[in-house]
């Protein structure tokens, strides 16, 4: 039952993140707009000119310039997630217990 409750705050966190994600693509696409390292309007001659093929790469050179952790950093990131995942879990079983005692 390891980090219920983390597990479920970091779904929750996740839908909500693709909820936002869903709605900057509906955008993009209604408006017809290119967004740099994540969208590009191309022609059907393009489209064609690469075989058809739709692969993502071939359109949109992806946005690299984001944070990159150290192995010490990623480490303590890990180590505080698995921290908090234990005490959710916790806090979890001694809800369930007060509430329906296990058998």
């Amino acid at each position: 039952m390891g980090g219920t409750i983390a597990t479920l705050q970091f779904g929750q966190q996740q839908l909500e993140s693709h909820l936002w994600e869903a709605a900057n693509i509906y955008e993009w696409y209604r408006g017809f707009k290119d967004v740099e390292g994540v969208a590009r309007v191309v022609t059907l001659d393009e489209i064609s000119t690469n075989d058809h093929n739709l692969n993502m790469p071939r359109y949109v050179e992806p946005n690299l310039a984001q944070e990159t952790l150290t192995v010490d950093q990623a480490m303590k990131c890990l180590r505080e997630a698995a921290q908090a995942a234990f005490a959710a879990e916790d806090k979890l079983i001694r809800i369930l217990k007060d509430e329906a005692p296990l058998k």
